[in-house]
């Protein structure tokens, strides 16, 4: 199967048919974006992926998801790559300011944040196709 040990766990404490039947479906769309990915050319490619906020000293934070983390896990079981290269951290993401963006050997960049607290937005031109929600 293409998921990670993060949903195997929850079948060990109790399984029911129904929890095997969401991991089917789990699988079998993992294994769909995998191969939409291949025929566009992406499969292997790095990706950063971050939640990005304003923290409460006012300036805009980012916090950029490390190896640990699900969504690194969702990345590697569909074919991508985690491009942030930055240790493990216990939470599963390092918290940096956007001057950190400088640093990303990456053609993807994708982010969420909320509508009304969109770091980005004012950087529509610095950022162009390397964002999104």
């Amino acid at each position: 199967n293409a998921r990670g040990p993060w949903f195997g766990e929850y079948l060990t404490v109790r399984e029911v048919p129904s929890a095997r039947q969401v991991l089917t479906n789990l699988d079998a769309r993992l294994s769909r974006v995998r191969q939409a990915l291949k025929a566009q050319g992406v499969a292997g490619d790095r990706v950063v992926v971050a939640q990005a906020y304003t923290a409460r000293t006012g300036s805009a934070t980012l916090r950029l998801f490390t190896r640990n983390s699900m969504v690194s896990e969702i990345l590697g079981a569909v074919g991508l790559t985690n491009g942030w290269t930055a240790a493990d951290q216990p939470y599963g993401f390092s918290e940096v300011s956007l001057e950190a963006l400088t640093t990303l050997n990456t053609r993807h960049f994708l982010y969420v944040a909320q509508r009304e607290d969109d770091v980005f937005a004012g950087l529509a031109g610095l950022v162009g196709s390397r964002s999104g929600h």
